[in-house]
């Protein structure tokens, strides 16, 4: 804006403050003339409205007026007209009775007649003495009968004249209805319609109001002269029912609207010079304001000219000769206004920009010296930040044997090299244990699956065993209820029963025998499961091991995010010292502080990379050890189940003993059977019961064996998977290169020094390490953080195998 106010400003005028201000006084009177005008049109125009406004009630009360007393004297003829003796015979009865209704009249009634329309005489009148005349003698426009042939026989149906007429009294109109009782009498009614304009309300001097026609504006009411406007004259107005025109002429203001219930229009008429007054007195009014408000302006704009232009004029020469060099001018003033002020303002500038020449050259020579000694600082620093970054970066890389040298002349690099050495040292000591412990758990979880195969074929072959044995005791207990139903016969089958007895005997020996094979393998399985549980309780030790190993590298790592915070904030220290170094032109600072920024940067992101692997790493040894634990249990319910099969098995030994026993009873006592039938039906019956029982008790057998077997199978897959998971943790420790040699046997946690950590996983474990108190102050247990790193669709597949598991467990066979 202010570009575009120095283009369109000549030169000359810019460059002389009295004729700005020559200028500014001719703007402000440009606008307080558009002002003033505009205003005086607006209170011109506002002034006129109330006037049209006023015109426009003055016409409308007008006309109410006169609707109200045309319909007033309607209804005092209809009133008159239901007078019954209006129709009596005798004249003098119908002219009383006028005279004493007249007296209650309004003063604008002059006249009232009762005539018969169809002899054409007037019957009777208010006056005295006009009674009997015909219609013709009197010259009178009411006078004339053929007007009332047409009229309505309804007495509340008033005719009024559509014309007035010019009588004694003035200008006068009437107004008839037949009589009741006599349709061809009529009560003709005259009133003074001049007397009702003259009452008239007119608040302006000078207003006429004149009722004319509508059609043919001829006059009705008021002076035949007067001034009616152009479009009354010629029949063009025709204001609507209760509406009002405003009309004007060359020197008078009309107003016409309607009379209601007539074709009349009515006028009314105020001289302009009448209408307008106060807009005219008003327009004067502000004339004279802008006018003395002019003037005034006008004598303050050269008082202030004289009194700032001079002073100004006289300031800018002496100013330009402090501009050319010369300090020595006179600025003393007498005033203590805003221009005294100015020139002691100068005065002071003036002054101080002595001083500020003198320190100028003082500040100059020490900024080159503090120049020369930045720029060696920033040499040091940017050689000894391009050592640290490749550094950095290859630890970054997997290469944890790299070593930062901490000899350098800045304290703050020496400290982060120290640091970050004892930092790498530590990660690279814990990676190489972990690496170790992750081949021990392969080994230990291939040494499970092992041990897992050999128990699961041990149990396959005691299911068929016990099956076997299941298969001998039901073709026992069918032979025990074959020898039931041949007792009844037994005296005539004596050989047959020895021969029988022979078969079973034979049989329930080699059920005994099959009895002890039974259990001998179900005790070798107990033993062997025995075998597997104490290795599952190593494997889960081991786990519990490699979560605190994880927990300490947890530790480091946030180690590792305050060591890049302290670096990020040497980088902003280095910034800040850049900024006040910028004005000399040196940029080392700059360079230093975008180096140890990017570093911290690097160092930041090699964080993030251990932690997620240390997630994974994490996700793993969880995964391991929840399948580890899931593998106790089911190995401890299997070493139950064989346990219960051992004990089943002794029983069913126990059984075939006694068969056998009983057998060769039965096979001595053969001789003896004709006197001892009823000793050997007892004895059978025996047998029949042990043989059920016997079955019973195999059957049970077969369904924990084939339970154990399924378990086994779990373990194995278990522990495959336990192998998988180890193998894929040390193909992750093996981006790590390290220098150090891990002792198999060796507890990572009490290498590390100045750890002291109280963790409680989610399995219960608590674990005691050392940490260093400063680094551990603001730390929180992130043992349960981690990311999961077995595939989804292993976790959907271990998930599935457990529940099958749970499901055959919790779901028996119905033979057991």
């Amino acid at each position: 804006m202010g570009r575009i106010a120095r283009t369109i400003t000549p030169s000359v005028i810019r460059r002389r403050f009295a004729y700005k201000l020559g200028v500014l006084l001719l703007i402000v009177v440009v606008v307080l003339a558009l002002v003033g005008g505009v205003g005086y049109v607006r209170a011109n125009n506002s002034v006129e409205d109330n006037a049209d406004q006023q015109m426009h009630s003055v016409a409308s009360i007008q006309s109410d007026e006169t609707g109200d007393w045309i319909r007033e004297l309607k209804r005092q003829t209809s009133a008159l007209a239901t007078d019954d003796e209006l129709a009596a015979d005798d004249p003098e009865i119908v002219e009383g009775q006028l005279i004493a209704r007249s007296n209650n009249m309004p003063q604008s009634v002059r006249e009232i007649h009762v005539i018969d329309r169809e002899q054409g005489t007037l019957v009777a009148s208010h006056s005295k003495g006009s009674s009997g005349k015909t219609l013709e003698e009197i010259d009178e426009p009411w006078a004339d009968a053929s007007q009332y042939q047409d009229i309505s026989d309804s007495v509340y149906q008033v005719d009024m004249s559509d014309r007035s007429y010019e009588a004694a009294d003035g200008r006068a109109v009437y107004f008839s209805t037949p009589v009741m009782g006599d349709e061809d009498r009529v009560v003709v009614l005259v009133g003074g319609i001049k007397e009702q304009v003259l009452g008239l309300h007119q608040p302006f001097e000078e207003q006429q109001t004149t009722i004319v026609r509508g059609d043919d504006a001829e006059v009705v009411a008021g002076a035949e002269d007067a001034p009616l406007p152009a479009e009354v004259r010629n029949g063009e107005a025709q204001p609507g029912i209760e509406s009002i025109e405003t009309l004007e002429s060359d020197s008078h203001v009309h107003a016409v609207t309607s009379i209601v219930g007539t074709d009349w229009l009515l006028v009314t008429t105020v001289p302009k010079s009448v209408a307008f007054q106060t807009a005219n007195i008003v327009g004067q009014s502000m004339l004279g304001v802008v006018g003395v408000g002019l003037i005034a302006l006008l004598g303050i704009t050269v008082v202030i000219g004289r009194q700032t232009a001079g002073p100004l004029t006289r300031l800018r020469d002496k100013a330009q000769t402090m501009e050319q060099g010369q300090l020595d001018v006179d600025l003393e003033t007498s005033r203590i206004d805003e221009i005294g002020q100015l020139y002691n303002g100068f005065g002071s500038m003036r002054d101080a920009l002595r001083d500020q020449i003198r320190e100028a050259e003082t500040a100059r020579q020490a900024a080159e010296e503090a120049k020369r000694e930045t720029q060696r600082t920033n040499e040091q620093l940017e050689r000894k930040a391009d050592e640290y970054s490749r550094v950095m970066r290859e630890c970054a890389q997997g290469d944890l044997t790299q070593r930062m040298d901490p000899d350098s002349d800045n304290d703050a690099m020496e400290s982060i090299a120290r640091e970050f050495n004892e930092m790498i040292g530590a990660i690279e000591e814990t990676t190489a244990h972990v690496k170790q412990f992750a081949a021990e758990v392969a080994a230990a979880s291939e040494e499970v699956t092992a041990s897992s195969e050999e128990v699961r074929n041990a149990s396959e072959q005691v299911t068929e065993s016990v099956q076997r044995i299941s298969d001998g005791a039901e073709r026992q207990h069918e032979h025990v209820q074959e020898a039931t139903s041949e007792l009844n016969t037994l005296s005539s089958t004596t050989e047959e029963i020895a021969s029988s007895s022979d078969e079973v005997a034979d049989i329930a020996e080699r059920t005994a025998t099959a009895g002890d094979r039974g259990r001998e393998a179900a005790n070798q399985a107990a033993e062997e499961m025995t075998v597997v549980a104490d290795d599952t309780d190593d494997v889960v030790e081991q786990f519990e091991r490699l979560e605190r190993e994880i927990e300490q590298i947890d530790e480091l790592t946030e180690f590792i995010d305050e060591i890049a915070e302290q670096t990020n904030m040497l980088a902003l220290n280095a910034n800040i010292e850049a900024s006040r170094t910028n004005s000399d032109g040196g940029d080392g600072f700059g360079a230093v502080a975008k180096e140890v920024k990017q570093l911290s940067q690097e160092t930041r992101e090699a964080t993030d990379e251990i932690e997620q692997q240390l997630a994974s790493l994490q996700s793993a040894a969880d995964d391991a050890a929840t399948v580890v634990g899931r593998t106790s249990e089911q190995v401890t319910r299997s070493v139950d189940t064989v346990e219960e099969a051992v004990e089943a098995l002794e029983e069913i030994a126990t059984y075939a003993e006694r068969t056998n026993e009983g057998i060769q009873e039965i096979s001595t006592a053969t001789d003896d059977q004709a006197v001892a039938v009823s000793e050997t039906a007892s004895v059978v019956d025996d047998v029949a019961m042990i043989s059920e029982q016997t079955s019973q008790e195999t059957e049970s057998v077969a369904a924990s064996a084939e339970e154990q077997t399924s378990a086994l199978t779990q373990v194995s897959h278990n522990a495959s998977r336990l192998a998988e998971q180890a193998g894929q943790l040390s193909n992750t420790l093996d981006r790590f290169d390290t220098a150090v040699d891990a002792e198999p046997d060796r507890v990572v946690a009490d290498e590390l020094q100045n750890i002291d950590t109280d963790t409680g996983t989610d399995t219960g474990i608590e674990t005691n390490t050392a940490v260093d108190d400063e680094a551990t102050d603001d730390r929180e247990d992130s043992a349960d953080n981690v990311f999961e790193y077995v595939s989804d669709d292993e976790t959907d597949e271990t998930a599935a195998d457990a529940g099958a598991d749970r499901d055959g467990q919790s779901n028996p066979a119905p033979d057991e």
